[in-house]
């Protein structure tokens, strides 16, 4: 998101996009902007590759009365002053959860027993690299990591970014009054009812609204009616909205290869409503083939990859599909040759971010 006065000067970033096959591609951008009128735009950046598949990114440009205003009205309370009390009620738990894995992380090193792997053997290996040498954790101390993984820092203060609405959250926890941990794979599709490993994953977890928790419940995820917002679809599928799908589509990826020996992705509505909730039948979640697009239509955001550093810090494990995108179709052509889909990478860069020309293949953010 960007931020700037009303009158104020600004010009869309200029982006990259490459793609496995084609290499660097154009970017083109659109989308009405007014620097002189206040409110927020979206603006959407567009990469095609010479095969005709397209990925999207979008940015935000809030335009202020003054970037010294009081916060929009959809903000919480981020005066630090006025969220003491608040901080202080939890601050015993919050002081016993520490970062455990605080040396530079280095991609090349995490990743190098992958190198010259294909099929299952990559599979297997990338299942050992997540489950090993890690400290599981628990679901109380998630409460106080998902203050640091999913918090944003705007003019007025930190917020933590509420997931399918984007809702603004209060950067503390308040003890549930506003904010709860969304099991993204819900807890009742994860095998047995209180299992420590899965159950508390802070990667499969995330700060959202007390009220879009209690809407969305245990519905799997499937396309919507073409609204871009979170909506049920049906009565038992969910769509989390388009700049929340792929966020949704890699935490699965990443359970599902976490916990192979527990939870399976599946493609038929009929397969996940056919098992027992908090039973190893009921371990079954999708909808696989949407997951797999809505991959490349959302790709891989700034706040991900800061998420992921966080839980890293504290867990000691990655989700690998953030780091590496192209390990989705690495693994999953392999076993869902039966959809007959095949995609394309295409990942949009910010150039502030990455130097393009750094860039091999399978090597997006090295």
């Amino acid at each position: 998101m960007y931020y700037i006065s009303v009158g104020g000067n600004w010009y869309p970033p200029e982006l990259t996009a490459y793609d496995e096959q084609d290499g660097p591609l154009r970017v083109d951008y659109f989308g009405e902007y007014d620097v002189n009128v206040v409110g927020v735009y979206k603006i959407t950046y567009v990469a095609k590759d010479l095969d005709g598949n397209v990925t999207y990114y979008y940015i935000y440009l809030h335009v202020l009365e003054s970037i010294g205003d009081q916060p929009p009205a959809d903000y919480p309370e981020m005066d630090e002053a006025a969220l003491v009390e608040l901080k202080a009620r939890f601050q015993n738990e919050r002081n016993k959860v520490l970062p455990k894995y605080t040396d530079p992380f280095d991609a090349t090193v995490y990743y190098a027993s992958l190198n010259g792997l294909t099929g299952q053997a990559f599979l297997n290996e990338l299942r050992r690299i997540i489950s090993t040498n890690i400290t599981p954790t628990a679901y109380d101390d998630v409460r106080f990591i998902l203050e640091k993984s999913d918090a944003v820092d705007s003019p007025w203060g930190t917020y933590l970014y509420g997931i399918y609405s984007g809702t603004k959250l209060v950067r503390y926890w308040d003890g549930g009054s506003t904010w709860n941990r969304e099991h993204v794979w819900p807890n009742s599709k994860l095998g047995v009812k209180n299992q420590v490993d899965q159950a508390a994953d802070p990667h499969n977890l995330r700060a959202i609204s007390v009220s879009v928790n209690s809407y969305r419940s245990n519905r799997f995820f499937t396309n919507g009616d073409g609204s871009s917002s979170y909506h049920i679809v049906g009565t038992d599928g969910f769509y989390p909205g388009d700049d929340h799908r792929g966020d949704v589509a890699r935490i699965l990826f990443y359970m599902y290869v976490r916990y192979y020996d527990i939870l399976t992705l599946v493609d038929t509505v009929e397969e996940i409503l056919s098992g027992e909730n908090y039973k190893p039948s009921g371990a079954k979640f999708g909808l696989l083939s949407v997951l797999l697009k809505w991959h490349y239509l959302d790709p891989v955001s700034k706040f991900e990859r800061h998420r992921n550093n966080v839980i890293y810090s504290y867990q000691g494990n990655r989700n690998p599909f953030i780091d590496h995108p192209e390990y989705v179709s690495i693994i999953f052509n392999y076993e869902l040759n039966i959809f007959n889909e095949t995609f394309n990478v295409i990942i949009v860069i910010p150039k502030t971010e990455i130097d393009p020309s750094k860039l091999r293949k399978r090597e997006y953010f090295s």
